[in-house]
């Protein structure tokens, strides 16, 4: 959405909702699910690299 118009090119959606309901009708509700698995693979090991080193500095902050 946010290179609608850019280079002449026509505006396919008015709002976030306009493209959500645009979406869902055209492609299938299954198209707002697109790229969850990606996501979820990015975010696993982010979120324990996180939480490791989160618990590592209060470990070693509350020693100093």
């Amino acid at each position: 959405m946010q290179l609608q118009g850019v280079g002449g090119s026509a505006v396919a959606y008015t709002s976030a909702m306009d493209c959500f309901l645009k979406m869902g009708r055209q492609e299938g509700v299954k198209s707002l699910y697109r790229g969850l698995t990606a996501t979820i693979i990015r975010g696993v090991p982010n979120t324990g690299i996180q939480f490791a080193v989160y618990e590592g500095l209060k470990t070693l902050l509350m020693i100093a």
